[in-house]
């Protein structure tokens, strides 16, 4: 044991290989308001840390040195603050010095979805630790990081005992998401002027569940070209009724485009609730000119260009429409697929099943 004051140095390594190895795991809380228009998640995610400090061997006073030295991380894509708060820092095992601490992260970090699939769209929340060989006391009074080189590294927790990498701490119900799996990264680099910085990306990985908005959106705008289709059923001469149904039909499509427009960010993507509703709005539009446009013929030629341009504008809706679906289902399940087939990927469908009983 050294003096006062001198615990807030980082203990000796352990091993041959004199690198002092901090290890890690990670508790998952929550993971709930998935904005995809304003792009940020909120998180509440808890890592627990294991380390020897040789200084603690023996130890047999309650209370630990105020200034003793800790591992720290810090949230990189943090939107605004995230709360840090340490719910345990303890000597677990006098006879070797195993230490243990526990922090808590909890607040909003980025998330930017790709919503060209939308949505039928898949998304990864991932949250970023970053540590330069970074510490902070028992007390939480005195905290700071290497500039030079590193005096730590960190690594997935091995010992007996402490527990598996991930826990799952709730019933993984995301608001709107399916919760498929996590996966992660761990690495470090060295910069330029000499500080080296480890990097750990924890990444929740979801699919939007579909069901909403196939109620809310898809099945409206494909009720309301049905609906709109039917003005080509209607006798030539009635224009004025021909008219006026196809363009409330019309409104009606333009006016689902702000409803999903209020869900997603503002963005140049055109995604698959864009594509349907273009061909909505395209069909109706078309219904309406239709009849107008056969006022060119003889009324002799009517009822057989009626029927033609009906069959050709009707079959080329459901054509397109069968295709945009059919695409983008089918993306999102390679999409998937190659999530699964990713060697760090990690589901989390049992431990789901095992919380729902």
């Amino acid at each position: 044991m050294g003096e006062s004051g001198s615990y807030s140095d980082p203990p000796k390594p352990v091993g041959d290989d004199g690198v002092l190895f901090v290890d890690f795991r990670v508790n998952g809380y929550r993971l709930a308001n998935i904005d995809t228009k304003e792009g940020t998640a909120y998180i509440e995610l808890c890592i627990v840390f294991y380390w020897t400090d040789v200084r603690m061997e023996g130890w047999k006073q309650k209370v630990l040195p105020p200034d003793l030295w800790g591992p720290l991380l810090a949230v990189e894509n943090k939107r605004g603050t995230i709360n840090t708060r340490q719910f345990t820092f303890d000597l677990v095992d006098a006879a070797t010095g195993r230490m243990k601490r526990g922090l808590e992260f909890t607040g909003c970090i980025d998330n930017v979805v790709d919503i060209s699939l939308f949505p039928f769209d898949i998304d990864r929340v991932t949250c970023e630790f970053f540590s330069a060989s970074s510490w902070m006391s028992y007390d939480q009074t005195m905290t700071s990081q290497v500039p030079n080189g590193q005096t730590y590294q960190l690594r997935e927790v091995r010992e007996q005992g402490e527990g598996d990498f991930f826990c799952l701490c709730w019933t993984g119900r995301v608001h709107e998401w399916d919760l498929l799996g996590y996966s992660y990264e761990l690495f470090s680099t060295t910069y330029s002027f000499g500080q080296t910085a480890m990097l750990f990306n924890f990444s929740f990985l979801l699919a939007r569940k579909t069901s909403f908005y196939a109620i809310k959106v898809i099945f409206p705008l494909i009720a309301t070209s049905i609906m709109g289709a039917c003005t080509l059923v209607f006798p030539i001469d009635e224009l004025g009724d021909r008219a006026a149904l196809s363009s409330t039909m019309f409104l009606a499509a333009f006016a689902l485009l702000f409803l999903v427009s209020d869900q997603i960010p503002k963005s140049d993507t055109i995604t698959t609730i864009d594509k349907l509703s273009l061909a909505a709005l395209l069909l109706l539009f078309a219904t309406g000119v239709q009849g107008f446009l056969l006022t060119a013929f003889n009324e002799e030629q009517h009822g057989t260009i009626n029927l033609y341009t009906s069959i050709a504008l009707v079959g080329a809706w459901i054509a397109y429409c069968s295709f945009v679906l059919l695409q983008a289902s089918s993306q999102r399940r390679v999409e998937i697929g190659h999530l699964y087939a990713d060697s760090s990927f990690r589901s989390l469908s049992r431990d789901i099943a095992l919380y729902g009983k």
